[in-house]
């Protein structure tokens, strides 16, 4: 007995790291399949943006199906993701939507689709700050309507290579500054100042923000002009960063437009209303084509529950509206990535890169609540 007991046990030491290796890879199968069953949350028009709508119009005690049919919404990059989402919806609410887009065949397309009393397209290359400035004399011109709710959506994101070292490879604009912060802002910035008197002349003037909550990944230190010289944001081949340059650039542009919000609200107070918005990760083509690919898997879909956000900012008025939206429970990144100790630019790449697309990628689903966030400045 003595001589067989050593045999038993070392039969069973090595039998049990197979048997563990197989339980663990078991309950890694099953925590896979439950992410990728668990369900997409609901956008929930009927039960909450229909009556929203309504009572933004202040028709909460009637029944109207198209309680937006007076307005007219100008929205960027309308022929697809956020843009085509928020189209589609505010047209299903009776707005008619006024659709920048940079291909015509593909606005033309959406004109046919929707139909040609609900949009309106106007052709806009947003690199190019000239052809901004005619797509906005264009919509000025259009008379029988003004402006009600301008949507600054359109985006690029430098997704492809997210590590690189420092050049001035990147593409830029006709006007020579960095196509990512030509698009993502500067455009923006140039078409909401031209429409905001035609804003200003609604009652329910709005602009909207398409933002990301990836804002907080930076502090604006690149946002400022040093001796009278073009912010290092903007320049070509943007910041100036050993690592994770192109999140840089995207996030720099973000926070842009965080600032350009809280700007309108100094300028124009009560008579234009400004506000931001994070979607969170959303299925659409900005991630470049090898990501766009696995977003359906955890993104919300850009026609559902990925819109929520943007739609509860615009029709939320009154003592229940804030500034800023997100798509997630998780309404300050800041607790996350941006306390002192890591203020260090590096350690708060790194974060802010493996919150967005670990923690948020795995988490996004379970967590998804539409809820009044804050942003950076404040």
């Amino acid at each position: 007995l003595h001589t067989e007991k050593p045999a038993t046990m070392g039969t069973s030491s090595r039998g049990g790291a197979p048997s563990r290796f197989k339980l663990g890879a078991a309950v890694f199968v099953v925590i896979v399949a439950v992410w990728l069953a668990w369900p997409q949350p609901d956008l929930k028009y009927e039960e909450e943006i229909l009556p929203l709508a309504r009572s933004f119009m202040g028709l909460e005690f009637t029944t109207s199906d198209q309680p937006l049919a007076s307005l007219r919404v100008v929205v960027t990059g309308a022929t697809s993701g956020i843009g085509l989402g928020l189209t589609k919806q505010l047209t299903n609410l009776g707005a008619t939507v006024i659709a920048l887009g940079r291909n015509p065949t593909k606005l033309a397309n959406l004109q046919q689709s929707i139909g040609p009393n609900k949009i309106i397209p106007i052709t806009v290359q947003l690199a190019d700050l000239e052809s901004v400035k005619q797509a906005a004399e264009e919509i000025i011109n259009l008379g029988g309507g003004g402006v009600d709710v301008l949507i600054n959506n359109a985006g690029i994101h430098y997704a492809s290579t997210w590590l690189q070292w420092p050049s001035n490879s990147k593409p830029v604009t006709p006007q020579d500054y960095d196509l990512s912060f030509g698009i993502n802002y500067l455009s923006h910035f140039l078409l909401t100042e031209k429409l905001v008197p035609l804003l200003q002349n609604s009652t329910h003037g709005t602009v909207l923000q398409i933002t990301s909550s990836f804002h907080w990944t930076v502090d604006g230190e690149q946002l400022r002009s040093v001796d009278g010289q073009t912010p290092s944001m903007a320049q070509p081949g943007g910041p100036k960063s050993f690592f994770f340059r192109d999140q840089q650039a995207y996030a720099g542009s973000k926070l842009a437009q965080v600032l350009n919000m809280k700007s309108l609200h100094r300028k124009y107070g009560n008579s234009l209303r400004s506000k931001a918005i994070c979607p969170c990760w959303v299925a659409t083509n900005i991630a470049g084509e090898i990501f766009s690919l696995l977003l359906p898997l955890y993104a919300f879909p850009y026609d559902g529950y990925g819109i929520k956000s943007a739609l509860t900012a615009i029709l939320t008025v009154g003592e229940d509206e804030a500034d800023y939206y997100t798509n997630s429970r998780i309404t300050n990144l800041g607790d996350y990535i941006f306390p002192a100790f890591v203020r260090i630019h590096p350690i708060r790449d790194i974060l802010g890169f493996f919150f967005a697309h670990v923690v948020m990628t795995v988490l996004q689903k379970t967590i998804a609540g539409t809820t009044q966030g804050s942003t950076s400045p404040e």
